[in-house]
């Protein structure tokens, strides 16, 4: 019984989470690339998970928090986040 609660809890943020972002895609007008590369502004969660994957924290000399290394295309999904999520990635 807990385990079920636990996976529609899961499934209610994930269809949240899905909705919020296509929510302001349509908002601001965007899209981003879907699997075949033509521009949605309705992408799904697994896509934009698949997209995010590869993002590395390095350490870099001379300063100790290191730098986040991001691909031009999930710098853009970062921006579409609240600003509190902007200031962890480091994206303006």
């Amino acid at each position: 019984m807990a385990l079920t609660m636990i996976m529609a809890v899961a499934l209610l943020i994930y269809s949240l989470a899905e909705e919020e972002l296509r929510s302001t895609l349509r908002k601001l007008k965007a899209s981003l690339p879907d699997q075949k590369k033509k521009p949605t502004s309705r992408p799904t969660m697994r896509w934009i998970f698949q997209l995010m994957d590869g993002i590395n924290w390095r350490p870099s000399r001379g300063d100790p928090d290191g730098a986040i290394w991001m691909k031009a295309i999930q710098r853009k999904i970062v921006s579409f986040f609240s600003p509190e999520v902007k200031a962890i990635y480091g994206v303006p």
